[in-house]
């Protein structure tokens, strides 16, 4: 098996487990080997076993990184940390790079009075955006 169907079944594995999933917010579909995730309008995932990309709007990328090789089970998890009511994805975007800085329950999440650099910049989702 090469990688690219590696990659393409580690995928449809993940839509599978979301797609079974009763609690997560918004539609899931699954369409030449990537998952599409719209979420109330606002905010569109896609997802790859490699690569997720978050989009504000309709074509805004506001995130996007490739997850570590790890089990399906993990980015799974991952992702519906994201995906369920009450709970938030926030994106830190610094002036050359970003990073996912929290994902979970909304009322876990302490937020910092300020950013350490002027440059800095974050990306709060919810799951009842």
């Amino acid at each position: 098996m090469n990688r690219i169907e590696f990659l393409n079944e580690k995928t449809k594995q993940l839509y599978e487990m979301l797609s079974k999933t009763p609690d997560l917010d918004g539609r899931i579909e699954f369409e030449n080997n990537v998952i599409e995730w719209h979420r109330n309008g606002k905010v569109y995932l896609s997802i790859s076993y490699d690569s997720v990309v978050v989009y504000s709007g309709k074509y805004n990328i506001v995130f996007h990184w490739h997850p570590d090789e790890s089990e399906v089970s993990e980015l799974y998890d991952l992702l519906c940390q994201a995906g369920k009511a009450g709970s938030i994805l926030v994106v830190r975007d610094l002036l050359l790079w970003q990073h996912l800085y929290f994902v979970g329950p909304a009322n876990e999440y302490k937020q910092e009075q300020k950013w350490s650099r002027h440059f800095d910049r974050k990306y709060i989702f919810g799951a009842l955006n």
